[in-house]
């Protein structure tokens, strides 16, 4: 029995080792990356811009200086309003990410930087690893901002008629917080986020985008206001930004979901797409339907559905 279950935990360590490898390829894509506040946290963002823009400082300083980032991630798991969220008891925790430096399970790391064999490459470890620090700090610190605002607004609206926050309240705020930050739930398929995370581009941010707006049916009232809130900060600040945008003349906006340019600002030949994913969303779900798309050039021409499915495939492989 001694030799079977040593011979199982020799295949289990090859096997992460082996999942840890094929991570590195995407850990390396997302290097030189400090997106993560407006693309993972862009719809949290829109609701708190101000505190976004506080973090900003943090995350770069972090990005260069380790021990820095290890006092923002002691200062965050000091955080009292934090802890509340963290309990084991709840059915959903607040996700903290771990500093790259530190050598955990895959299923804990943030998966942009999924992998533990990066930081003992030299070349990869300076190159990567600066990139994830950033990546990690600048997220945890909008999740615990968003923890800290929920429990301070609970204080002050449940003291005043004698009742707590329930644990479901903390839980499905953690979880909304998760979601509105990239991180989504997997569920049964949890347990294979690796190997997800190897073949797929952020599988956890692609079902994120489609769990954030469900939290709209949240079981805590609470949580179900806060989502809405998100919601509606969400379209006001893309909305806006793309109307004076195009108003102004300042960029162009293409408004037709089957362009391959829906929903972005075109300024000569870059362009940009504040939508944090959800036009990709949008332009395959018109393509699938009317089976066509529109050029660069403004022709609208017929296109296969097998291929409208075939290419968002392709785009969210890794």
């Amino acid at each position: 029995l001694s030799a079977r279950e040593n011979i199982a935990d020799a295949l289990k360590s090859a096997n992460m080792n082996i999942l840890d490898a094929m991570n590195i390829p995407r850990a390396t894509l997302a290097s030189a990356d400090i997106s993560g506040l407006l693309r993972q946290g862009g719809v949290a963002a829109a609701r708190h811009p101000v505190a976004t823009l506080k973090m900003v400082r943090p995350m770069l300083r972090a990005m260069f200086n380790p021990k820095y980032a290890q006092e923002v991630e002691r200062t965050v798991f000091a955080d009292p309003a934090v802890q509340k969220f963290l309990r084991p008891s709840l059915p959903h925790q607040l996700y903290i990410a771990p500093l790259p430096e530190k050598v955990t399970s895959l299923l804990v790391k943030e998966e942009a930087f999924m992998s533990n064999l990066v930081m003992r490459v030299p070349v990869l470890k300076q190159m990567i690893g600066t990139s994830a620090r950033a990546f990690a700090t600048g997220l945890n610190l909008m999740r615990a901002n968003l923890a800290r605002n929920a429990e301070n607004r609970w204080i002050k609206q449940f003291e005043k008629i004698g009742v707590k926050a329930t644990d479901t309240d903390y839980s499905e705020m953690a979880r909304l917080i998760n979601v509105a930050t990239g991180r989504g739930d997997l569920g049964a398929l949890n347990r294979y986020a690796p190997l997800l995370n190897a073949t797929l581009f952020s599988p956890r941010l692609f079902i994120s985008r489609f769990q954030w707006p469900t939290m709209i049916f949240s079981p805590s009232r609470e949580v179900r206001v806060e989502a809405w809130k998100q919601i509606g900060s969400f379209l006001s600040a893309v909305g806006s930004v793309l109307a004076v945008a195009k108003l102004s003349g300042a960029a162009s906006v293409e408004l037709d979901p089957r362009s391959s340019d829906f929903g972005k600002m075109k300024v000569g030949d870059t362009r940009l797409d504040i939508w944090t994913g959800y036009a990709q969303y949008l332009r395959f779900i018109a393509q699938l339907t009317v089976a066509q798309r529109k050029t660069a050039g403004g022709y609208v021409l017929p296109f296969n559905r097998s291929e409208v499915i075939w290419r968002f495939t392709q785009s969210k492989m890794s």
